[in-house]
């Protein structure tokens, strides 16, 4: 049956072991919901993952999800840099996907499935992505209703220039199993930005591992900016 939480429950859901209490209740960390587990209604741009929407949303598979990141520094005026390209970055540049992971996840040893976690890391990617979009978004709408407009500082990519962005390859290796039931925080960070290919790390750990300073897998992802399809014609 598929779960519906608020983002409340899910925190609290996750609270429950001490090392992601200690993620989420951080300085400066803010609590999502991830957008494969809101109303479509409920997000700015309409999602069709029904991966883990629905298909992994039950008891017996990823019940809870939560996405955290640390909120940036307020936006600071700043002169036009001529390394503005060389550069570039996004607002948030780590955040992590926390997930319940239960049995129905199992490959062929009883460990969580490799192929589900390279799902997972590609999730992280693309959550940390779409909420650098949503949170500029917020901020345009915000300077809108007070008469005025936002830009992005010097040096950050604008994510609201009509650009889609897509995975384009993952370098992915598994170091340690991860045992189930467990909890488990993907972390995606970017690395660097080359033109229109975005560089990203992610690590996903269990208690274990994050007690270990260690990870049980690694990507190394690269995500490519495409121009957005031309709109439908209404004849």
């Amino acid at each position: 049956m598929v779960q519906s939480h608020s983002l409340q429950e899910a925190i609290d859901h996750f609270r429950k072991e001490e090392w992601c209490a200690a993620l989420i209740d951080a300085p400066g960390v803010k609590s999502i919901m991830p957008s494969a587990r809101r109303s479509k209604s409920a997000s700015r741009a309409e999602s069709e993952d029904e991966l883990f929407r629905t298909s992994l949303n039950n008891d017996n598979a990823v019940p809870q999800m939560l996405f955290i990141y640390q909120e940036p520094e307020e936006a600071k005026e700043a002169a036009p840099s001529a390394e503005k390209e060389a550069s570039l970055k996004l607002s948030i540049m780590s955040a992590s996907l926390i997930m319940d992971l239960r049995e129905g996840v199992k490959g062929f040893n009883s460990f969580a499935h490799g192929g589900f976690l390279a799902a997972a890391m590609d999730e992280a990617m693309g959550g940390l992505i779409f909420t650098n979009y949503e949170y500029q978004r917020d901020l345009e709408d915000a300077a809108v209703k007070n008469g005025g407009h936002w830009e992005p500082p010097a040096g950050v990519l604008n994510m609201n220039q009509g650009v889609r962005i897509v995975t384009a390859s993952m370098n992915t290796r598994f170091r340690r199993p991860v045992s189930l039931p467990s909890f488990v925080v993907t972390t995606a960070t970017i690395s660097r930005l080359d033109g229109r290919k975005i560089y990203l790390d992610v690590e996903v750990r269990d208690a274990r591992a994050q007690a270990k300073n260690e990870a049980c897998a690694t990507c190394e992802g690269m995500w490519m900016t495409m121009a957005a399809p031309p709109a439908k014609s209404r004849i």
